[in-house]
């Protein structure tokens, strides 16, 4: 892949890593102020970790799904 994409796709992720944090902190803030408690900036940060991989696997899933390669049941996707 040349550089240039390379860069591109970089700093897209950059970006939408960095709108996932921010609203992740935004419903973190609602939720401790409702619940009187404080959260850190690591909590936010490792919150954000999690919710980005997750997206990653359902994308991975999602791309498999597209290529007709997974049969889903109702509690597990298994290929046939």
């Amino acid at each position: 892949m040349p550089e240039a994409i390379e860069s591109a796709d970089s700093q897209m992720n950059d970006r939408l890593k960095s709108t996932l944090w921010y609203h992740i902190g935004q419903l973190v803030d609602e939720e401790t102020i409702n619940l009187g408690v404080n959260a850190t900036p690591q909590y936010i940060g490792s919150l954000t970790e999690l919710v980005w991989a997750q997206i990653g696997t359902l994308l991975g899933v999602c791309q498999t799904w597209r290529f007709g390669t997974l049969t889903v049941s109702r509690h597990h996707c298994y290929r046939p």
